[in-house]
């Protein structure tokens, strides 16, 4: 009897289910490192630029192609200009960089802002009882865009000094009004020959 039951526990333990195997570690994915965009070099400056109004850099680039502008126009006639008439021509051009550049950073820092209107109605103007307006630009050594800058300068300086109710600024009235904000060739003042450098 004793054997018996030996027998059926022997046999019993054999019938039995093995242990389930251990479950394997759940291993998490490393999430993707995505590089970062690299950052974009600034914009080369020369040195030194032209000039330097408030924080905002004017580069020689800028110089260069309303220069060639006003150049271009001589040498279309076959004339080489003379070397008064670049020195003229060079003061002239750095002046005019200069002082757009300082009235729109008068006009954002009073909030003022020109109405697309009064540009177009500015446009117009200039060009009423002209026949043939792109000879005319190129007569006086201009463009679209550079007649639009002068534009748009007038009426940023009409409306800075309407504010305070006087008339349009002559060029050395701008020159004396914001003298204290321009840096051309590492000086403060007003704007002498510009040198460009080698």
């Amino acid at each position: 009897m004793r054997r018996s039951v030996v027998a059926l526990a022997v046999l019993l333990c054999s019938c039995a289910k093995p242990p389930p195997p251990s479950a394997a570690p759940v291993v998490q994915a490393e999430p993707e490192v995505v590089p970062a965009p690299p950052v974009p070099a600034p914009p080369a400056v020369s040195d030194p630029p032209l000039a330097l109004v408030g924080e905002q850099v004017i580069e020689w680039a800028a110089f260069d192609e309303l220069y060639a502008l006003k150049a271009d126009k001589h040498l279309r006639r076959g004339r080489t200009p003379s070397p008064r008439i670049v020195l003229l021509y060079r003061r002239s051009v750095a002046q005019r960089l200069v002082r757009h550049e300082q009235l729109r950073q008068a006009a954002a820092e009073a909030d003022l802002d020109y109405s697309p209107t009064d540009l177009a109605r500015s446009l117009a103007r200039r060009a009423q009882g002209i026949d043939d307006w792109e000879r005319h630009l190129e007569r006086v050594g201009e463009t679209e865009q550079t007649i639009e800058a002068i534009a748009v300068a007038e009426l940023r300086a009409r409306m800075l000094l309407e504010r305070v109710g006087d008339e349009p600024p002559t060029p050395s009235e701008l020159d004396e009004a914001f003298a204290d904000m321009v840096r051309l060739n590492g000086t403060t003042g007003s704007i002498a020959w510009p040198t460009k450098p080698e």
